[in-house]
Parts: structure tokens; C-alpha cells; sequence
């Protein structure tokens, strides 16, 4: 049964592609018909209105949260993550207004992420974020203060700013500190009157003077104990107390601890169940974030695939897709209060279950949201994952047990980029190169599709191929090539002279070509000006069948060396192509061949 596009919200609401179309007219309405843009918006739902905002990009997403019907009832039904993101994308200070619709738990879940770098509590970057909550209004600042754990609280008192209590001789009548009540940029006296506070930043005094006059004012018993508290209790101990209930919090949204994050690069188990949803459902707002559907809104099939699911099988897959995200974040030891590192998380997650997916033959959108509907995320990851550490442990077994196992510089004769691609897989997470980039840069990231995974699994061969014909077969003297240069001779120039060697003498030697064979080889091969047009490709062919008749080559290994012989010909053309076999060959300009000394 195919799939078809349902409802993305509740029964009677416009489908996803209505949204969808609405969210792609959105810049031309506001522009050219306000008023009819604005009929089309209050025509929606609340939930309709978060969908519709959560795909736009950050700049426009913020103008349709603050210009809703009712700003606050939609800024509210966008999941914790959510507002999180979009308060990052805009920027803390163009976030304010929406700080002060947000509500306490989204608050919460902001501070979670920007007051901690690692394990460890950042004070200035904490208290940076309660001064802007004082910059959205003073109800903002009260519901965090109504809210905030008391282990976090006495964290700022402690790190954020400086408290000491104010000695018997500093009063008014010893003339006291030459400073009144309301302070200075210095600092200023606590609204209980017997203690000197100074922020660390000065730029931060009003704000935390406007804290604890509120704190004072409108809990002054708790005032009063986390006050002591900051002043008598050991910072470590505080500080492992407010991790313990940052991390709990932190769960609950798909962050686990590392030991329980690393089981996403388990080996599949077979699941075929899935988890039930670690978050309740929200009739009034949108239960799973939607980053996953801006993020890896490019090519792919995950993303068609989830808008062909039913509006509750569509939610699941959101939400596993970004617990499986924050997963990876933890198992990388990625920072969670970086927007890249959730984009880059995604990315990933989405890389490895798209090869999944292409495993299974899902080659469309229909077939892949099946699978989907089947399989957990997680088990789709775990799928594609164990086809690159496939790779990986056998680039491993090539250092361990192969032929690049003899000596400790072996890998080094791999020409470029097939060595880079077998150190990529060394890695302690098996990695893709990127070549492809205008400034000839070379990048090192997650494998994003199966033809990533094929394109290494080929260069991965002809290492071992290539290595194994050549020393294991033909008997290269290993440690003494490479000792010839500070820069060994690649398999390339080592292949082109056994070719040498072989087109000239009919010998199959690997050592470097005297200048007689050189010049031989030149002339009848490799250059243009006396050699036929085909002889390089002939001479090839004749060097794999006479590895084949002494059963040095079997058929698939015949086809990896043939495909690599080809790209060496390539540079032996490049380099020998226009050279008179007369003259004698320069080394400093001839690098593909292995010259006598």
C-alpha cells in the first residue's frame, strides 16, 4: 500500500504541502498582499501557525512569532528545542521579545544548554543570559526566578558575581565605603542591606543589583538561605549538584548520559519496535521539534519520506530523529549549546540512515517512509553506520595483518587520495574525504550517502590490491624503497615500473629502470612523439595477463589493478608524454617512474 500525503496536524487541518505552499508564498505575501497574508495566518490554528513558522528561516520565523494572532500562545507550543535555536539564529539580543513570551520551562531548557560547557558551569555566559531576560522585561526575570533550580541560582551568586559582607567599620558612621546604596559601576550594596556585591562583568551591575532586589523582594526566605549558601558551600559541591539536575533535565530531551550515548554505534540488534516517545503529547502545540525537517530539507529521502507518514507516525519519526541527534551530541562530545553542532548532528544521523534506507532498496520517498515506519531510527543509524566501520575494520586488518603491517611507513606509498581515504578510516570514528572543493582543501566528515561508501570501498581495495601485488607477490624490497627518499615513490611510479620493466624485457621486476630501459621504454610506449597512440593501454594489458597466466592475479583483483594501471597512465602520459627518447630523464621532473641510481 503506498503512502499517501496525509493531514500533518489534526483531523480537518490543511495538509503538510498546504503548509508547505504557504510557508514557500510567505515573503511574496507579506510583501505585496500584508492583509491577505495576515487573513490566511489568523485562518490557521495555533499548532498550524508553529508548523508554519518552524519551517521558515530564522529572520521569518521571528516575524510571524511576533505578529501572530496570539504571539504568546505560539511561542509557547514551539517545543523546548525549538525556541532554544531560534533565540541562537536571531541572536540573544534580537531574541528578546521572544524571551519574553517564552515560557518557563522553554527558559529553563535555554539556560540548560548556554550555562554549561561540558561538565562545567560558564558564569559569564550564564549571567550574560539572565541579564538579557532582565533586558525582555521584569516578568521574564520573575518566571526564572519562580523556576530556576537552587543549586544554579547559587552557582551566579557564586561565579558571576563577588559577595562579601560589609564589616562593622565600613558602616555609615565610620564614614563607610564612600559609596551609597544603589552602588556604582564598581558594584553595590545587597538589598538586605550587609552585604558588598560586585559582578565580575561590570556591564552586568544593574541587571544582577535588579536580581536580587526582586529575589529579595519576592522570596526573601529562599533570598536568604542561597545567600548563605553562596557565601558558606563548597563551589565543587554546588556545582555537582547543579549538573546532576541539569543532566536529569537534559534526559528527558534526549540527551543521556555519555556511557548510555555511546550505544548508538552498536552494532543493529534487529529492533523492529519502537520506542515509545519520551515526551507527552501537546494538543495545543507541537509535540516533536522540526529542525529536522529545515536542516535536511535538501537532497535526500528522509525528509519526503516523513511527510508521507500519518500526522502521529510522522511525529514519532521527528522526535527519534532528533533524540538520535542529541545522542550522537553527547557519544561526539559535541557542545549542546552550539547551533552548528545540532545542524552537524542531524546531518549525520541523517547521512547514516539515508545509506540504510538505499541498503534496503528504498529508492523513493513511498518505500522509504515503510521502512521508516518499521524500523526506529536508532536501528536505521546503527544500519548504516556498520557500513562504514565494515570499512574501517578493514582498513585496520590492512595495518594489522596485511601487507602495510611490515613496516611502520608502508601506508605511504598509497598515492593521493587513496591514502588519505584509508587514514580517514583509521580514525577512532571512520570518516569520509571530500575533495571536491574549489580551493583544492581536503575535508575530513561523516559518510553522507552509499555512494560516499562505495566511492572508499573502491579506494580501500585498491590499496590492499595494488599493495599486495606489488610487495607480497612481486617481492618489492619495502624497507629499502623506502629509504631511497625523504618521500618514498608512490604505488603509481612503482606499478609504471614494473611496466617498464615489463614492456622492454618481458621481466616482471620492480627496481628502478636503467637508463637503456628508459630509453626503450619511452620509445616504444610511453612517449607520443615514436610510440603508437595505444601502446600504454597494450603494453597494460599485456603486463595484467601475464600476472594472470602465472596466477598472480585473480579476476576481481585484475579489474582493480587494470582500473588503477589506467589512472597511472594518465600521469605517465602527463609527464613522459612529450619527452624524446634520446634524451636522457631528468628526475627532478619525471616522478612516475623509479629511475636506477
Amino acid at each position: 500500500m503506498e503512502h499517501e500525503h496525509p493531514p500533518s496536524g489534526l483531523p480537518g487541518e490543511p495538509a503538510a504541502d498546504e503548509i508547505e505552499s504557504l510557508a514557500r508564498e510567505l515573503t511574496e505575501l507579506a510583501r505585496r498582499e500584508p492583509a491577505a497574508l495576515g487573513a490566511r495566518v489568523r485562518a490557521l490554528t495555533v499548532r498550524q501557525q508553529a508548523e508554519l513558522a518552524l519551517r521558515l528561516p530564522a529572520a521569518e520565523r521571528l516575524e510571524l512569532l511576533l505578529h501572530a494572532p496570539k504571539p504568546m500562545q505560539l511561542v509557547r507550543a514551539l517545543p523546548d528545542a525549538e525556541l532554544y535555536l531560534t533565540a541562537r539564529e536571531v541572536g540573544p539580543h534580537d531574541a528578546l521579545p521572544l524571551l519574553a513570551l517564552a515560557s518557563a520551562a522553554q527558559i529553563e531548557h535555554l539556560l540548560d544548554l548556554e550555562s554549561w560547557r561540558g561538565d562545567r558551569f560558564d558564569a559569564a555566559r550564564s549571567g550574560a543570559w539572565v541579564a538579557l531576560l532582565l533586558e525582555s522585561g521584569e516578568p521574564t526575570l520573575r518566571r526564572f526566578l519562580r523556576s530556576v533550580d537552587d543549586e544554579l541560582l547559587v552557582l551566579l551568586l557564586q561565579r558571576w558575581l563577588v559577595i562579601r559582607q560589609i564589616e562593622s567599620e565600613d558602616g555609615p558612621e565610620v564614614h563607610g565605603p564612600g559609596i551609597g546604596a544603589s552602588g556604582d559601576e564598581r558594584g553595590f550594596v545587597s538589598p538586605d542591606g550587609q552585604h558588598w556585591v560586585a559582578p565580575k562583568i561590570a556591564e552586568h551591575v544593574p541587571a544582577a543589583r535588579r536580581l536580587l532586589q526582586m529575589f529579595f523582594v519576592e522570596q526573601p526566605q529562599r533570598y536568604q538561605r542561597l545567600l548563605w549558601s553562596a557565601l558558606w558551600e563548597l563551589p565543587s559541591d554546588v556545582e555537582e549538584h547543579a549538573l546532576h539536575w541539569r543532566n536529569s533535565r537534559l534526559e528527558e530531551h534526549g540527551f543521556p548520559p555519555w556511557d548510555e550515548a555511546l550505544s548508538v554505534y552498536a552494532p543493529p540488534s534487529g529492533q523492529r519496535s519502537h520506542p515509545e516517545p519520551a515526551q507527552p503529547e501537546r494538543p495545543e502545540g507541537l509535540p516533536a521539534p522540526r529542525s529536522p525537517l529545515r536542516v535536511l530539507s535538501g537532497p535526500g529521502l528522509l525528509v519526503p519520506a516523513m511527510e508521507r507518514l500519518s500526522p502521529a507516525l510522522r511525529e514519532r519519526a521527528l522526535h527519534e530523529t532528533v533524540v538520535l541527534a542529541n545522542r550522537l551530541m553527547v557519544a561526539d562530545g559535541a557542545d549542546p549549546g552550539d547551533p552548528a553542532a545540532h545542524q552537524r548532528m542531524l546531518e549525520k544521523a541523517a547521512g547514516y540512515v539515508g545509506i540504510a534506507l538505499e541498503r534496503r532498496e528504498a529508492v523513493d520517498a513511498s518505500r522509504a517512509a515503510r521502512e521508516i515506519e518499521r524500523i526506529p531510527m536508532m536501528e536505521l543509524f546503527r544500519e548504516g553506520y556498520a557500513r562504514a566501520v565494515e570499512l574501517q575494520a578493514r582498513a585496520r586488518r590492512l595495518g594489522a595483518e596485511g601487507w602495510a603491517s611490515t613496516e611502520e611507513r608502508a601506508l605511504e606509498l598509497l598515492d593521493t587520495p587513496i591514502r588519505q581515504r584509508v587514514a580517514a578510516l583509521l580514525v577512532p570514528r571512520p570518516q569520509y574525504l571530500e575533495l571536491a572543493r574549489g580551493d583544492g582543501a581536503q575535508v575530513l566528515r561523516d559518510f553522507r550517502d552509499a555512494a560516499e561508501i562505495e566511492e572508499t570501498r573502491v579506494a580501500l581495495e585498491m590499496a590492499e590490491v595494488v599493495g599486495s601485488v606489488l610487495i607480497e607477490r612481486l617481492g618489492l624490497d619495502l624497507p629499502r624503497v623506502l629509504e631511497l627518499d625523504a618521500e618514498p615513490p608512490r604505488f603509481s611510479t612503482l606499478l609504471l615500473t614494473v611496466l617498464g620493466w615489463h614492456a622492454t624485457r618481458g621481466e616482471l621486476r620492480c627496481e628502478g629502470l636503467p637508463g637503456d630501459v628508459t630509453a626503450d621504454f619511452l620509445r616504444t610506449v610511453a612517449s607520443r612523439r615514436t610510440a603508437a597512440p595505444d601502446s600504454p593501454e597494450r603494453a597494460l594489458r599485456a603486463l595484467l595477463d601475464e600476472l594472470a597466466r602465472q596466477g598472480r592475479l585473480d579476476a576481481r583483483e585484475r579489474a582493480v589493478l587494470g582500473a588503477f594501471g589506467k589512472a597511472c597512465l594518465e600521469q605517465l602520459s602527463a609527464e613522459c608524454g612529450g619527452l624524446e627518447p634520446g634524451t636522457p630523464v631528468d628526475p627532478r621532473y619525471v616522478r612516475c617512474l623509479m629511475l636506477a641510481r
